[in-house]
């Protein structure tokens, strides 16, 4: 599924990756996916995706050992780390909206907090995250 909303600019096979789609997303920032089995139903360069839409299908296709998706980011043409990535939101929660998801956080910390397993307990070296 596309990782934001923007435009194909590629939806072709490459040697080494495969089928693959790249996504621009404007603001220097692009998506890749790689070794993809085929392509959704209308996917091709200069289709619009939204947020969430099937763009491709989980494959073994270039030089993939094994059956996988092959993702990265693109800032200004650098490959960057999706997970630091630190994106202004346009959303802004206020009143009960905000009200409700510092509940959720509050809720999600404290179960969180409850797994931690301490160093000096001989019992378990195991960490257990639950996430919804």
């Amino acid at each position: 599924m596309a990782a934001g909303k923007g435009k194909v600019i590629k939806a072709s096979y490459s040697k080494s990756f495969g089928n693959r789609v790249v996504i621009d997303h404007g603001n220097g920032y692009r998506t890749l996916y790689a070794h993809l089995k085929g392509f959704a139903k209308g996917i091709k360069q200069g289709s619009r995706v939204s947020q969430g839409q099937t763009i491709g299908y989980l494959g073994n296709t270039g030089l993939s050992t094994a059956r996988h998706l092959h993702y990265e980011v693109h800032k200004n043409g650098r490959v960057i780390n999706p997970l630091k990535m630190k994106q202004p939101s346009n959303i802004q929660l206020i009143g009960d909206d905000l009200f409700a998801f510092k509940a959720h956080i509050t809720a999600v910390n404290k179960r969180y907090a409850a797994t931690i397993v301490s160093p000096s307990d001989s019992t378990s070296s195991i960490v257990t995250v639950i996430a919804e």
